[in-house]
């Protein structure tokens, strides 16, 4: 957020579904953070949403809970951007259990190799 000027004049709200982080104050810009839900009574017309890796994950929580807006903006290539309109590789579905390869292909064991024993200089392990 401090990297684009997301202060707390321009974006005095900062929202999060953790509760523990509830109440807490954002590092460097000083905004409250207040429950997700608070936006249900208090619409905005643009999220930014900083972990661009969760803004899938996070735009479905908000339909789920009844929160709407206008824009989703998320960091990518060194500048912000619409998550919805703009090309960006986050915008892939994620896989589905159909689509995901089975959990047993998809792991391997490593099995640990000899196991090495050190010496000091001094000559004792």
């Amino acid at each position: 957020m401090n990297r684009h000027g997301v202060d707390a004049e321009r974006f005095p709200t900062v929202v999060d579904s953790d509760p523990a982080k509830v109440g807490t104050h954002v590092p460097g810009t000083g905004q409250q953070i207040r429950f997700r839900d608070w936006l249900l009574d208090h619409p905005v017309d643009v999220v930014l949403i900083p972990p661009q890796w969760r803004a899938r994950d996070i735009m479905e929580e908000m339909a789920r809970h009844g929160i709407r807006c206008e824009a989703v903006l998320i960091e990518h290539g060194g500048r912000l951007i619409d998550f919805v309109r703009d090309d960006h590789p986050y915008q892939r579905p994620a896989p589905t259990p159909e689509t995901a390869a089975p959990a047993a292909a998809s792991q391997r064991t490593i099995s640990p190799g000899p196991r090495k024993t050190y010496r000091s200089r001094s000559g004792t392990a």
